[in-house]
């Protein structure tokens, strides 16, 4: 694989920030990289998705299958080689995906597919982002309001996602943002990524907990009254959703219905990922060799 054409993204007036990302590529050759000046626009998302509109269709190489965007606060972090990210990008062309992201501030879905790609439905986080070239027409051809950011736009043009986990770039936090003024605190962009992280080591902790648990080798067969052990999530203050999902159960005495407390987390993903190991605690202390968990907006076709 040859140089990686890569367009970093700067204000004129940031020169910290451009002496900040082109240190961070100073000793790797594997990138050919352009400081492109961002489009200034009274909103700031607006601007930067002017500017990756700018780089898809007058600077990309239409001879390269992808091409990376990278905004002027991205650092690398320590899990970063040119070996593990050109393993990726061919793993990524591989599955056929439009987008590949070195690492997110925050995550919506996420699935694992290898050993270091996951699958994503939505993220945030433009500061490391390969973009593959099938994803170029819908970029320039979308439809950008004020009130949408560059990187769930991305997303609602891909089916696609992936991304690098552990992540091998994160943003460095300069206590403002350009791009949106909800990043204007110091120390909340690395709050966020710290929380994508744990997101992520959750679901890889579920993931290594049900490779290694015993498997279950027995068979159903002339088991005329089983009834499976049914774990139903909820918050005690979704009256409403309780008395639904107690409906959809009702008249099912194959289902052994529990109600199970949620639990609370300002993240809402890391909040049911609790509930979940809630769950599988409660299930191991009551020798459950098969469980249902069901979410209380469940609905039965």
């Amino acid at each position: 694989m040859t140089g990686i054409q890569t367009f970093v993204i700067n204000l004129k007036e940031r020169k910290d920030r451009k002496e900040n990302i082109l240190k961070e590529f100073s000793i790797r050759k594997e990138f050919v990289v352009q400081v492109v000046e961002a489009i200034k626009h009274k909103v700031g998302g607006v601007g930067l998705w002017k500017t990756i509109r700018h780089i898809v269709r007058d600077l990309a190489d239409p001879a390269s299958d992808f091409i990376l965007i990278c905004e002027d606060d991205h650092q690398f972090t320590g899990n970063y080689s040119s070996q593990h990210l050109f393993a990726a990008i061919t793993e990524a062309i591989e599955k056929k995906a439009d987008i590949l992201s070195g690492g997110v501030s925050w995550v919506q879905t996420i699935f694992r597919i290898s050993s270091s790609l996951y699958w994503v439905d939505k993220f945030t986080g433009t500061q490391f982002i390969i973009i593959f070239k099938q994803l170029y027409p819908k970029i320039l051809n979308s439809k950008f309001k004020e009130h949408d950011s560059a990187d769930l736009k991305l997303c609602s043009l891909s089916k696609n996602k992936l991304v690098v986990f552990p992540f091998i770039s994160i943003q460095k936090d300069f206590g403002y943002s350009d791009a949106t003024k909800f990043n204007n605190e110091k120390g909340r962009v690395s709050k966020l990524f710290k929380n994508s992280v744990e997101t992520f080591d959750i679901l890889n902790s579920v993931t290594k907990y049900y490779q290694e648990a015993p498997r279950f080798n027995g068979s159903f067969k002339g088991m005329v009254n089983l009834t499976v052990p049914t774990y139903i999530i909820n918050l005690p203050e979704r009256v409403e959703r309780l008395k639904h999902i107690k409906k959809q159960f009702q008249n099912k005495p194959e289902f052994d219905i529990k109600i199970v407390e949620a639990c609370k987390n300002r993240v809402g993903a890391l909040g049911l990922w609790k509930s979940i190991r809630k769950v599988i605690q409660m299930a191991i202390a009551n020798e459950d060799d098969v469980i249902v968990i069901v979410e209380d907006d469940h609905h039965l076709m």
